[in-house]
């Protein structure tokens, strides 16, 4: 019962956010389209992005402002859910926006090891509203890594920079791994503080799951696309397991080509649950699982937190899909072939 008042009014704005997320049809229909100003036109006329994508003009028509666009749509999502919740809720939201913070300093830091157009970036930047007091004027600014570790000074991303830092010259994916690994490190540890009973076990499963897909998708990255030793592989993986075990890393790691380690996954609980999916789909994988957990749960427990975890996730999703779909009209991709990539 207490849930059920605690979180009705959640459950509530939730249901009518997500009435307003795209149909298959919606997909279906945009896939079809020639032209990305013909699938700007579309969802500016069909779908709740119309407000953010009237200010787009033709001359404006690329990936960078589109996406910067969809992003805000993300976030002003966030902001109206968060402002419904009681302070206990909100914490627990303010740790789910350290992801959205995450990507955001990802960005800043692409923008510096590969130099892009830097207007579109700080206009980002200066929209986002973040809750750990990143001082955004200052990541507008920083234009080297010393300047972004100085510029993240009394915020929690700041020892992560600090560390790399003292280990000697690093590449982005040094610190895009570090990044990632702060937050399920910093959420996991948190989660004891913030949840009890029921939620806690719910979030466990939530976010222990994602964890375990994600050191099988970076170690399947790691051998077959950085060619990283096992020795090395070990340092990237999140030290934290739920269903995945570590003699099942070990093996998965220490895998000498791409059919061993596909057996080494069929080993796991989430091999064996999604027995159908081919050797190289565990990003499918990973997207299906989490989908999976996080919708079950909303069915089993609709008056949780889970409510809206679930709907900022499928929000999440369907920007990507959204990107990916855009990508496939510019570079003229048929549309059956461009629905297989987002549905």
């Amino acid at each position: 019962m207490s849930g059920i008042i605690s979180y009705s009014g959640i459950a509530t704005k939730t249901r009518a956010m997500r009435g307003k997320l795209l149909a298959r049809e919606d997909y279906a229909s945009l896939a079809e389209l020639k032209s990305v100003a013909d699938a700007v036109t579309y969802l500016r006329q069909h779908t709740a992005y119309g407000g953010l994508l009237k200010e787009v003009t033709e001359s404006r028509l690329h990936r960078g402002v589109v996406e910067e666009l969809l992003l805000r749509s993300l976030y002003e999502d966030f902001n109206k859910i968060y402002y419904f919740c009681n302070l206990k809720q909100r914490r627990v939201l303010e740790l789910y926006f350290c992801k959205y913070e995450i990507q955001m300093l990802k960005s800043k830091l692409r923008s510096i090891f590969n130099p892009v157009d830097e207007e579109e970036l700080a206009a980002e930047i200066r929209e986002f509203q973040g809750y750990s007091g990143i001082d955004r004027e200052k990541l507008v600014e920083a234009s080297s890594i010393p300047e972004l570790t100085e510029a993240l000074k009394r915020t929690p991303y700041y020892d992560v920079f600090r560390q790399l830092a003292q280990g000697g010259e690093k590449a982005l994916f040094d610190y895009e791994m570090a990044l990632d690994l702060f937050y399920f490190s910093n959420i996991w540890s948190k989660k004891e503080k913030l949840l009890k009973g029921k939620e806690r076990a719910m979030f466990t499963k939530v976010y222990g799951s994602q964890i375990d897909m994600l050191n099988m998708m970076w170690i399947y990255r790691a051998k077959n696309y950085y060619q990283i030793p096992p020795a090395g592989i070990f340092t990237l993986v999140i030290p934290i397991s739920y269903r995945l075990k570590k003699d099942q890393v070990i093996r998965m790691a220490s895998a000498e080509n791409e059919k061993q380690l596909y057996a080494a996954v069929q080993e796991t609980y989430y091999g064996r649950r999604y027995k159908e999916l081919k050797e190289r789909d565990l990003e499918l994988l990973y997207r299906q699982s989490v989908r999976d957990i996080y919708h079950g749960e909303k069915r089993r427990n609709p008056y949780s937190m889970t409510a809206v975890t679930a709907y900022l996730f499928d929000k999440e999703q369907e920007i990507d899909q959204i990107t990916t779909l855009l990508e496939c009209i510019r570079y003229g991709v048929e549309p059956g072939e461009t629905l297989k990539y987002i549905l």
